[in-house]
């Protein structure tokens, strides 16, 4: 009989398998579990070459898998000005002046996380006010959600944004009022134009954020990635990293960050399983709408508090159902952002067109996001097989101000997981870092409580959605899996499945509900290898 490399006794070992849901013990051979089973039982396995971890009574789950992050953008977030969080434009314009005495002259200070939400007003901000404390070095910063830019001067007159500059097809170019100029601010795909004139960073630097990135998500229990949206040349780095044995965790990749790279989908080819299983790329990442922190996620009715505004379609839907049919056909899954209930419908017709079109025996379409969903729409997921890519941290960071752009009527719909889950939809559950938290048992408490780490409000938002414990850990594990078609190599600790699991420090089905988000874990494996260990405080 062939013995263990490693064995891990005296835990509590929660294996979301059915066959074997909890166990003392367990065994690795290779990098794949043999054996899932009791001490005495995984004794059998132990040879003069294994290894013993004794768990000492603490918890095991599957390594967690996060369905929509962007691993570069996370690495980058870690160097670049961080103003997640700043309750006031005058807070993050200090911040912003301290980055721009420490730089060198004339070289773009860069960062994102400003929410204007979280401000006593809440209103845009513009260029005048960074061009107060930028001095020569062209300012940009993303908005917490991604779908905008506030830029400086020089960073506008870099990218050549006047007055007559035309809102390009998916974007918004914010303009004063009173004169027509641009005011600094740009949505959506009008960010390219700013995008397009910062220097491009070098593959060493790329290759650093991605390092930056995985040590933080192995040292919170997230053993795989799903990267929603990379260049083409990112996919040979990843390559690259593997053959050298620095990538850092499992990368399942989506081409795509933005639509203009629409011309490069189907000139890279398939990689599935490379190397160690450590990276597959077989999916197309495209966006149809905006976000709903700046008005751009496009609704079926106008926002409550702006009636003359509907959102923003950043792609035609003849559009997306071409290129649905043209990945069908080539075996490549698409993976579609929409945030509004007009975006989720236009999505859902043109996948139903296009499924009709090219018959496919296992697509897997997916939708990312997915937050405000017409009722009336929900059932369709299920009829058409589609996966429900969603993020629970961004019910609870946006509640506060999601009934003023919605109503009360349109809520129904609103960060819905618990009628989709109802609706037999497949729930693929992540975080979209550096957008929110990477954490994943942040995602996890506001899942099962829809409330914030201060525990309000009291019963949870929109308690109706609320999801058990069980359902969310499946969602950010089995569901994951899934939403990758990997649900045979990864998801449960199941014998024959890959050894990518997490030591935590309490259990996470007997915790207070209030502490969920407390949980911390100790240790880490990635293919029966220790990859993390916390250090002893």
């Amino acid at each position: 009989m062939q013995t263990a490399n490693l064995v891990l006794v005296h835990g509590r070992i929660h294996t979301l398998d059915p066959a074997v849901p909890d166990a003392t013990a367990l065994a690795v051979i290779g990098d794949r579990i043999a054996k899932v089973a009791s001490d005495k039982e995984i004794n059998s396995l132990v040879g003069p070459g294994t290894r013993k971890i004794d768990l000492e009574g603490r918890t095991v789950i599957p390594g967690l898998i996060d369905a929509h992050l962007h691993l570069m953008g996370l690495g980058r977030s870690v160097e670049e000005l961080d103003l997640r969080g700043i309750a006031s434009p005058e807070e993050t314009l200090r911040r912003v002046s301290e980055a721009a005495s420490r730089a060198a002259p004339g070289i773009w200070i860069l960062g994102r996380g400003w929410d204007q939400n979280l401000w006593p007003v809440q209103e845009f901000p513009t260029a005048a006010m960074l061009d107060a404390v930028s001095g020569d070095h062209p300012a940009a910063f993303q908005r917490v959600d991604g779908h905008a830019i506030w830029a400086n001067s020089k960073a506008l007159e870099a990218a050549e944004i006047k007055r007559g500059t035309p809102d390009p097809r998916g974007g918004k170019i914010l303009r004063d009022r009173s004169t027509g100029n641009p005011n600094g601010v740009l949505l959506d795909d009008a960010m390219e134009l700013i995008l397009t004139k910062i220097p491009k960073p070098e593959l060493a630097t790329k290759r650093r954020w991605v390092q930056l990135a995985g040590e933080r998500l192995l040292a919170s229990g997230i053993t795989s990635v799903q990267d929603a949206g990379v260049d083409p040349e990112d996919i040979d780095l990843y390559k690259m990293m593997v053959e050298e044995g620095s990538l850092p965790l499992r990368v399942y990749a989506m081409l795509g960050d933005s639509n203009r790279k629409l011309p490069d989908y189907f000139v890279q080819e398939r990689v599935i399983g490379y190397g160690d299983r450590r990276f597959t790329f077989r999916a197309l990442k495209v966006g149809v709408d905006g976000a709903l922190g700046s008005r751009g996620a496009a609704l079926l009715a106008p926002y409550s508090d702006d009636p003359n505004n509907s959102g923003i379609t950043t792609m035609q839907g003849e559009q997306l159902e071409s290129i649905t049919r043209q990945a069908l056909t080539r075996g490549f899954q698409v993976c579609v952002h929409a945030i509004g209930d007009r975006a989720n419908r236009m999505v859902l017709d043109r996948f139903q067109n296009a499924l009709a079109a090219v018959p496919t025996q296992d697509p897997r379409l997916r939708i990312e996001h997915a937050q405000i969903v017409s009722p009336a729409d929900i059932p369709r997921f299920e009829k058409l097989g589609i996966i429900a890519s969603m993020q629970p941290i961004h019910a609870t960071s946006d509640m506060p101000w999601v009934p003023a752009r919605l109503g009360p009527d349109r809520l129904a719909g609103a960060y819905a997981w618990k009628a989709l889950l109802s609706s037999s939809v497949h729930l693929a559950f992540g975080s979209d870092a550096p957008v929110e938290s990477y954490n994943p048992f942040k995602g996890l408490f506001a899942a099962v409580t829809r409330q914030d780490e201060k525990l309000a409000p009291e019963g949870g938002w929109l308690p109706e959605q609320r999801l058990t414990r069980e359902e969310a850990l499946h969602a950010y594990t089995l569901g994951c899996a899934y939403a990758a078609f990997e649900e045979n190599e990864k998801g449960s600790l199941t014998p024959g499945k890959l050894a990518d699991l997490v030591v935590l420090d309490r259990d996470y089905f007997d915790v207070p509900e209030a502490e969920l988000f407390q949980i911390t874990p100790q240790m880490t494996l990635l293919g029966g290898k220790v990859v993390y260990t916390r250090a002893a405080p």
